[in-house]
């Protein structure tokens, strides 16, 4: 059995436990470098592109996830094919959008456009800012639609928030009240803390990211996607664990640059079943783009990926 079939069965042995672990890779991925492991997921994503290039073959709603992840990159690191790509997939999304729409689009699927959008340098119609708004509901938080029995949620909610950038007393108290009712979950709501620690600066009110650092500091991941949003939140708290969780995170890659799933529900009325594939895009461009975020401050870990000279534990 290879190393990366020891993994895969590691991983799907058990995938509702806390307790989940990854075998470590003994290959060249468990000795790559930041730059090198985001390389090499930037490659896998290149080979996959007709997953997300929103074409009609593709999943929009991964489209929208792929490109605002890549949006975050710093343009040295995109290859320029891989750009040709982007700029495609972005003219196929507002195409689609143009073509399709808003009546029948959840808000998830809205906020997670609008992000995309914005992070390829395209500024969203205004109408599918109005499309998301109404989606408002009186307790502060946002549903999937206009009228929707199953009410707010907080992930849709963070979302929201995210693409309007804006933020009122009814979201915080809202989003305040779900986390401290959710604490007994506490890796269900990693996206929602990465979400709102993505936030620009000065959006998110300072008792809620205190809220979110609570719960980040005891969250377990249970998988790489999972891992990867763990990874970020540390970076914007600029907490030095962060080294360990980049280093643990590399040695999650797989020989062909991508990072196993699997990838998160899509949280809307049509659910979507991902093949291997697809779950793996997402993981990976997730965990590139969490190590990239790490490569751009440098200064939390000594400007290195090794570990910190012993003279730094000793002093």
């Amino acid at each position: 059995m290879t190393d990366q079939e020891t993994n895969r069965k590691t991983q799907s042995s058990d995938p509702g436990r806390a307790s989940l672990r990854y075998a470590p890779q003994s290959g060249a991925s468990a000795t790559r470098s930041s730059s090198a492991a985001i390389a090499a997921g930037l490659d896998y994503l290149l080979q996959h592109v007709a997953e997300w290039d929103c074409s009609g073959k593709a999943d929009a709603w991964m489209g929208c996830c792929v490109l605002a992840r890549l949006g975050e990159l710093p343009e040295h690191s995109i290859s320029s094919l891989l750009r040709e790509k982007v700029e495609a997939a972005l003219g196929n999304l507002l195409r689609m959008r143009a073509a399709c729409g808003h009546n029948d689009t959840d808000a998830e699927f809205l906020g997670r456009t609008i992000i995309a959008l914005r992070a390829g340098g395209q500024a969203p119609p205004e109408d599918l800012l109005h499309a998301l708004w109404r989606c408002r509901q009186t307790d502060g938080g946002f549903a999937l639609f206009p009228q929707d029995w199953s009410g707010s949620a907080p992930e849709i909610t963070v979302t929201a928030v995210h693409a309007l950038r804006t933020m009122d007393r009814p979201a915080e108290d809202f989003l305040a009240g779900c986390m401290q009712r959710g604490e007994s979950q506490l890796s269900s709501w990693l996206s929602v803390c990465a979400g709102i620690l993505d936030w620009e600066k000065g959006l998110a009110p300072l008792p809620l990211l205190n809220q979110a650092c609570r719960l980040i500091v005891r969250v377990r991941p249970q998988s790489a996607f999972e891992h990867a949003l763990l990874l970020r939140c540390l970076v914007r708290l600029r907490l030095q664990q962060a080294w360990i969780s980049a280093a643990e995170l590399r040695g999650m890659q797989m020989e062909n640059g991508s990072w196993p799933g699997p990838a998160p529900r899509r949280p809307a009325a049509r659910e979507l079943s991902f093949n291997p594939d697809q779950q793996n895009v997402i993981a990976t461009v997730t965990a590139v783009s969490a190590l990239a975020l790490c490569e751009s401050q440098p200064g939390l870990y000594f400007g290195s990926d090794l570990p910190r000279p012993r003279r730094l534990y000793e002093s």
